[in-house]
Order: C-alpha cells, then structure tokens, then sequence
C-alpha cells in the first residue's frame, strides 16, 4: 500500500511539473510568400504545447539559417498569459541554384519546390574534351552524356528523419586511359535520422555498368599484389550495396566555434555479379573522416582533416574502389584498399581593404596554406604544399584559385562555391 501511494505522489508530482512548465500555445510567421509555415514549423522543431527551451529555439533558428531559404531569420516569443507565442519573421531568397553534378553534369535545382521545403534537381552530361587545340589547349566537344535528377525531402511528416533519392542514366564516361563507361546507371536511396547536430545515415545503391575500351574487348584483370584481387570488369556487370554512417559533430557551423571537433563514420556491405556468372563476389568498406577546426587567434585558423579507409574484405568493383589521387595527385594509379590522407588547412579571413576580419561575415579574402600527405598499400606515397587565396564575390558565388607543389608537375585548379 504504502508502494502505491509513493507511485502515485511521484506520478502527480511529475504531472505538476509539465504543467507548470512554460509552455508555447501559439506558433506565428511573418514574411514568408513562398515557403509553407508547416516548413517554417517543420526547421524550428515546433510542436503544440512544447515547453519553452532556448537552447531548442537557437538549432531550430540555425536551421532555417541553413536551409538556404532564407535571406535574414529573427525568433521572438511573446507573453501568451502565463505561457508564451513563437513568431518567426523571415525575408525569403532565392532557392534556385546552378547544380554541378557527377561528371560533368550541369543542370538547375530548386531547394524549396512549391515552398514544400523539397530540394529537386536535374542536369545533363552534354560537354566533353576530346583532343587538344594547338597540343596544349583542351578541345571542347558537344554530345549526349545522358540525364541525373534526384530530390530531398527533409523533416518528413514533421519527423527528424530526411529521405533523400538520386538516378543517373549516363554513357561513354570516361575511365582510366582508353577505358570508359560504355553506360553507368545508377540509383541511390538515403535516409538521415537527425539526432542535432549529429545524424544516423542509412543508404541503398545499385548500379549497373557496361565497361568497353577503344578495341571493343572486356576488361578483366586480377592482381596478386591486392590479395583478392583487382576486380575492373567483365565488360559489364551489377552491384548493389548496403551502408551505414553516423555523422557528428557540427560541421554546418563549425566556422562559429574556437574549436569544433566533426566528421562520419561509414560502413558498406555490397554484392558484385554479372549476367553470365563469370564473377561475382562480396566485398566492405570501412571509411572515416575527421575534422578539427581550431581558431588559434582572432579568425586566424588551422583545419585538420583526415581520411581513413579500409576494405576489410572482397575486392569492390572499380566504380567503388578507393582512388583518392584523383584530385590533388591526379594519378588513378593511387589505387590503395587502405589508405590514410592528412590535411592541414591554415587560413586568415582578411576584410575587403585587406585587414583582419574581427568576424566571419566581415571576411571577404582567406589566403590558405595546404599541406598535404598519403599513405596507403600498394607502393601509395606523396606529399604536397599547396596555396589557395578563398576570394567571397558580392553576388554570393565563392572563387579559390589553388596552386599545388607535388612530386610531379605543379597543379593548377580553381574551385567555386554557391
């Protein structure tokens, strides 16, 4: 008797502290023409009769801030008697984008279709460089690479939980020397459960290739030096894969903190077969990135990043294999099954007149130093300084020259942000 009574006061006793809780009845947006107030609801988190936490309110803030619906976001609450309103004022932007997609695709997206908070895209592969003009100069050429669309929907039915989808149809991709894609086709599912700021990641792909070279013959090659063997065709096989990630930290905002420590974790399990049964085999993948910003004084600072990857067992096909010399080393020999890649990245926002930049928004210039190295199996070693000076257009659209000394020629690149 005298346990049920104990139960029964601790019950009323919870029961007196939600509802004394402050609470908020009402939930009102101002300013929005395009964008549904359910979106508007679905970024802040709001729910009917939630308490009132300014810690919550702050996310849900940056979230409409992220969302890139948005030009300016203020929250303010109001006296509801003795609760609270929720009034969140908005100035919408434009939400649509230029979409640079996979290999060359170009196309549009819209991140708010219809104002349902949906971001669409699509494009097209139909630019190549074939050949060179006067032995130096690239030679442009127009033809039908085939189309790429997918969608995001995030905060599905007010859940935490993103459901992403992406489809390509492409042809004659270009490989490695004389061999190319004769088709690659491609679907990928994703969900991300949002556990703020971190996110459980779950991923579908299947793809099906036809793999040819200049000659017209299949391409199979095995190699004892990567134990199970390196896997290129036949000339065309399928592959599905299964993944799982987490992703923590805050790497949206990372710039914000003195320190911020973030990156993923992925695991992938996937089946490789081709129509005639002359190959098929299971494979993994374990690969990781993490991120360590540091702001050592003003908004003077050093970006660690590291990259881990391994292949526990099976050989992958190659449109799954590690090639991380694409970019920097720009060598698809750097075929590793397990590797390590660091980066140091140190930078100085400098205000438009070339002075130091007290914050991130009086920043207009960042020159950056790159140091860079890689270690893997298979005979994979280098190392780079690079030089990048980050340059924020006043049309909103970032440009970074970056000039890369390696043990090959120097490397010339430019990369573009929207």
């Amino acid at each position: 008797m005298k346990r049920q009574l104990f139960f029964l006061a601790l019950f009323g006793f919870i029961c007196i502290l939600s509802f004394s809780a402050e609470q908020i009845i009402r939930f009102e947006v101002k300013g929005n023409e395009k964008t549904r107030d359910f979106v508007v609801a679905q970024l802040v988190g709001y729910k009917p009769g939630m308490a009132l936490d300014i810690e919550h309110l702050y996310l849900g803030k940056r979230n409409l801030e992220n969302s890139g619906y948005f030009e300016d976001v203020y929250i303010s609450v109001v006296p509801e008697g003795d609760d609270y309103g929720l009034v969140v004022t908005v100035k919408e932007t434009s939400t649509f984008y230029p979409y640079f997609g996979p290999m060359m695709a170009i196309g549009v997206g819209d991140r708010n279709l219809l104002g349902l908070g949906i971001d669409t895209y699509a494009g097209i592969r139909f630019l190549r460089f074939d050949g060179d003009i006067w032995g130096f100069l690239p030679r442009p050429q127009l033809f039908w690479g085939g189309p790429v669309g997918g969608m995001t929907i995030p905060r599905v039915l007010g859940s935490p939980i993103d459901l992403g989808i992406r489809g390509l149809l492409f042809s004659e991709v270009p490989w490695h020397r004389d061999s190319f894609f004769k088709t690659l086709n491609r679907l990928t599912l994703s969900s991300a459960y949002h556990l703020e700021p971190s996110a459980l990641i779950l991923q579908f792909l299947y793809e099906s290739v036809t793999l040819r070279t200049d000659d017209g013959e299949s391409v199979m090659i095995h190699s004892e030096d990567v134990g199970d063997g390196f896997f290129i065709g036949p000339d065309r096989f399928s592959n599905i894969m299964v993944g799982i990630g987490y992703r923590f930290g805050d790497s949206y905002n990372y710039e914000r903190l003195r320190r911020n420590l973030f990156g993923d974790v992925f695991l992938d399990l996937g089946y490789t077969w081709n129509p005639y049964d002359e190959y098929s085999s299971f494979f993994s993948r374990f690969s990781t990135q993490i991120n360590y910003y540091y702001r050592i004084i003003a908004q003077l600072f050093v970006l660690s990043e590291t990259n881990i990857a391994v292949t526990p067992f099976g050989a992958p096909p190659v449109t799954q294999q590690y090639f991380p010399g694409q970019v920097i080393w720009q060598d698809l020999e750097f075929n590793p099954r397990h590797y390590v890649e660091q980066t140091f990245r140190i930078g100085i926002p400098l205000t438009g007149t070339f002075g130091l930049a007290q914050t991130l928004d009086m920043a207009v210039f960042t020159p950056k130093l790159y140091l860079k190295g890689i270690l893997g199996d298979s005979e994979v070693l280098g190392a780079a300084v690079g030089i990048g000076f980050h340059w924020k257009t006043p049309i909103g659209i970032s440009l970074e020259p970056q000039v890369f000394l390696r043990e090959r020629a120097p490397l010339i690149q430019f990369s573009l942000e929207f």
